[in-house]
């Protein structure tokens, strides 16, 4: 269902909304391309305008536009070609320099928990195993913590005009 405030769009451009939604990440999110922006709908959307907030001073970014409930606005980054691995790496080194509150590896932990629910390639036993090394190496992680993409896939390193944009974070302040 969509709301229309007669100040927020013409009738005439609700009519010719091209909407598609957007698939790829793993959050569960609800995420819709409608003409030139995008939205995206979670229960995390604080985070991850916060997150958006402190990395556009780093890095780029797409421009949240707006908020509203639990659902932000940005604008839309067309992606073109791989991105450079070289600048790929520089933004590696300056996410790490970042220093922002501490974050606890818990957050990484119960993410990969909720990905092995559904995963079915692996047994039971497999994914006992991994909860098990990474709550070995939790007090190293939690040492070296810093401001983190905690996603930082290819998927989300977009090539907009020769620049890379960092989207779809997962950050907890």
């Amino acid at each position: 269902d969509y709301y229309i405030d007669d100040k927020g769009i013409k009738p005439t451009d609700f009519l010719n909304l091209n909407i598609e939604e957007l698939k790829g990440g793993m959050s569960g999110a609800l995420v819709e391309k409608r003409n030139n922006k995008v939205y995206k709908t979670d229960k995390s959307t604080s985070d991850a305008v916060a997150w958006y907030r402190i990395a556009s001073k780093y890095f780029n970014t797409p421009k949240v536009e707006s908020v509203i409930g639990n659902t932000m606005c940005m604008e839309f980054i067309t992606h073109s070609g791989e991105p450079n691995v070289f600048k790929a790496v520089e933004i590696l080194k300056k996410v790490k320099k970042i220093r922002v509150a501490k974050v606890s590896f818990d957050t990484y932990q119960n993410r990969i928990a909720e990905h092995l629910k559904i995963n079915t390639m692996l047994e039971a036993d497999e994914k006992e195993s991994i909860k098990l090394i990474l709550k070995k190496w939790e007090d190293a992680f939690n040492a070296e913590s810093s401001f983190s993409h905690g996603d930082f896939s290819i998927d989300n390193l977009l090539n907009h005009d020769g620049e890379i944009y960092l989207i779809d974070p997962i950050y907890i302040i």
